[in-house]
This record gives C-alpha cells, sequence and structure tokens, in this order.
C-alpha cells in the first residue's frame, strides 16, 4: 500500500502498484549510530526496545492501525511503507522538523500531532484526532526505536 493525495488534500491508503516511491526526494540520512544497525539483528534490537514499556507497546498498536505503516517502515514489523522516511531508527536522531525539535517524546508527540505546524509544507497528515493519550504512545514508540 502506499499514502496518496486526494483531490482534497487528505491522504489516503491506495494499493501499490509494485512501485518503490512515488516520490523524487531522498530518503533522510540515517545518524551514524542507526547506520551501524542496518542488519536484521539491528532492526529487530531497534524494535523490542521501542515496545520494551506498556505504552510504547500501545503506540506500536497503533503506528499500525492508524495507517503510519503505509506511507513508513519499521524494518522487523509489518510496516512496510515506501513513502515516508523509514523510521526504523528514528529515535537514535539528533533533530525533528529539519532541527526545530528535539527527539523527546514531547517532541516526538508535537510532530505527530500536527507536522506542518513544525515543518511547513511537510506532506504527512496531522493525527489531531487522536487522544492525547494515544499520541503519546506512538511518541513513546518512536522514540524507542533506536
Amino acid at each position: 500500500v502506499i499514502c496518496v493525495r486526494s483531490p482534497s488534500k487528505k491522504y489516503q491508503v491506495a494499493p501499490s502498484a509494485g512501485s518503490s516511491r512515488t516520490s523524487g526526494k531522498p530518503r533522510s540520512s540515517r545518524s551514524p549510530r542507526s547506520a551501524a544497525n542496518t542488519s536484521a539483528g539491528g532492526a529487530a534490537h531497534a524494535v523490542s526496545r521501542a515496545t520494551a514499556s506498556a505504552e510504547a507497546g500501545r503506540g506500536a498498536a497503533l503506528f499500525l492501525s492508524q495507517g503510519c505503516g503505509a506511507c513508513h517502515s519499521v524494518r522487523g514489523t509489518p510496516a512496510v511503507g515506501r513513502v515516508g522516511p523509514d523510521l526504523t531508527h528514528v529515535g537514535s536522531r539528533h533533530s525533528l522538523a529539519a532541527g526545530r525539535l528535539g527527539t523527546s517524546v514531547e517532541d516526538f508527540a508535537k510532530w505527530v500531532a500536527n507536522p506542518g505546524a513544525w515543518k511547513p509544507g511537510a506532506e504527512m497528515p496531522a493525527y489531531d484526532h487522536l487522544t492525547d493519550a494515544q499520541i503519546g504512545a506512538i511518541a513513546a514508540y518512536l522514540e524507542g526505536l533506536e
């Protein structure tokens, strides 16, 4: 599946036609720490650490049920999207939103709730329809993806 923008400028999940990436933009660069963890074992470790707490476990389930995996991939999970960046090691980054946010749970929550507020032109839709607790759980999951 891939995420596509409908005429109303909302994102929808659509079946993939076997293409890899719909955008010509390069994927974001990985930090040195995440680059060293690109093996299957490194990805599995990132996922197991990310779901270590109950809140992060709920966040992992929400990440999948809310369709995040249709655009983003997290190796070792069913999330195999190729439209947005690979988030396998997103918790090891130094910043989000082109340096406007750090990588604390609170910063991930701000990003998930409304990406366009932090990075104008961001193609990721806002998830402001989720409760604060749901956004916090997704943020805890993302922060743990190292």
